[in-house]
């Protein structure tokens, strides 16, 4: 049985990063749609409902720690995973603390991006029956 195609959201104010995630993941049955920064993303996240976000943390206009307290407000349980060249940074275990569900350092190789996205996703599905939608 084929598995229905899950939505992510990726946030990130550099154009080839959110891109280049975007064509990898709608390559591995995706549905992707893209933000270049938090306020956009929050914009996205009220018109639809995203499976998973994938989330910069140092971007303009609203960097991701403030994009995801949030997000926690208006959509508490819709997964989030960090992307960041900096996971040590303050701003970035803060996010953690905030509510993320996972870190991961730019830049992530392709395999290890889908492989967390789908364990997170997984883990999601078996947390709770209600889902999204």
């Amino acid at each position: 049985m084929e598995t229905p195609r899950n939505s992510i959201l990726v946030v990130d104010d550099d154009s080839t990063i959110r891109l280049g995630f975007r064509s990898l993941l709608e390559q591995y049955g995706f549905e992707v749609e893209t933000a270049e920064d938090g306020r956009e993303g929050l914009k996205s996240t009220m018109r639809r409902e995203f499976d998973l976000i994938l989330l910069d943390i140092y971007m303009p206009h609203m960097n991701g720690l403030d994009c995801i307290k949030a997000l926690r407000i208006s959509r508490p349980f819709v997964p989030v995973i960090i992307i960041t060249a900096t996971p040590e940074s303050k701003l970035a275990q803060e996010a953690l603390r905030e509510g993320a569900d996972d870190l991961l350092p730019k830049p992530v190789p392709a395999k290890i991006l889908v492989e967390k996205i789908k364990a997170v996703l997984s883990s999601q599905t078996g947390n709770s029956g209600s889902g999204h939608g």
